[in-house]
């Protein structure tokens, strides 16, 4: 996105709930705004890899490389709470399941 584009993106949404990481629109534009899942599978990531992004709260923005389809950002989730998750979650679902 451009800074064109953004001016009027921005000058005609006056609530915004989500941004996607700088230089991540060409990417996005071909394969769509994916789950964290669903871009672990198309970057082809070991099952390690997938546990250590997919299994507990991430800090920090992790980058993803493809040989093909370049860098991707799997964006943190410092708002998130474990503490705060657990208070919501039912029938003994914990923050990691969840």
């Amino acid at each position: 996105m451009n800074k064109e584009d953004f001016k009027h993106f921005y000058d005609n949404c006056p609530s915004l709930y989500h941004m996607a990481q700088p230089g991540s629109w060409e990417l996005i534009q071909k394969l769509g705004l994916l789950s964290t899942n669903r871009l672990i599978e198309e970057f082809g990531l070991s099952s390690t890899e997938k546990l250590a992004l997919t299994t507990k709260r991430r800090p920090d923005s992790v980058p993803i490389s493809h040989e093909l389809l370049g860098t991707a950002v799997v964006r943190d989730q410092i708002p998130l709470l474990d503490s705060d998750l657990e208070k919501c979650l039912l029938d003994g679902l914990t923050p990691q399941d969840w």
